[in-house]
């Protein structure tokens, strides 16, 4: 029997998550991001009611995703998103037009445009 590599991530994240919060772990390394590596899935666009993000498997972690209007305004923000796991931001009380999806935190800034239709 074969496995995805979705599992074998999901996998092999829970037993790095176990081992740091065991204490397991006794050395700290730094690994360097390469933000080309960088991989989300951002969908439906457009989006009426919910916005789907998904970042693939990477070395970084704890994203915060915001939307912001044409004007700069920040209109909706979702802090500790982690890779691997979907994540449905609601915009239905956000109105139509089109908007500035950014994920990032310490290490990677990423941006895309949605459009919000009702």
């Amino acid at each position: 029997m074969a496995l995805s590599s979705q599992e074998i991530s999901g996998w092999a994240a829970g037993i790095i998550r176990r081992g740091w919060n065991y204490g397991l772990f006794r050395h700290h390394w730094v690994a360097a991001v390469d933000a080309k590596a960088f991989s989300a899935e951002i969908f439906p666009n457009p989006a009426s009611y919910y916005v789907n993000l998904f970042i693939q498997l990477i070395v970084s972690n704890n994203f915060t995703a915001t939307i912001t209007d044409e004007a700069g305004k920040t209109v909706f923000t979702q802090k500790n998103i982690q890779p691997t796991i979907l994540y449905s931001l609601p915009v239905s009380n956000i109105p139509a037009g089109t908007y500035i999806l950014s994920i990032n935190n310490q290490s990677i800034s990423y941006s895309q445009k949605i459009v919000i239709a009702k």
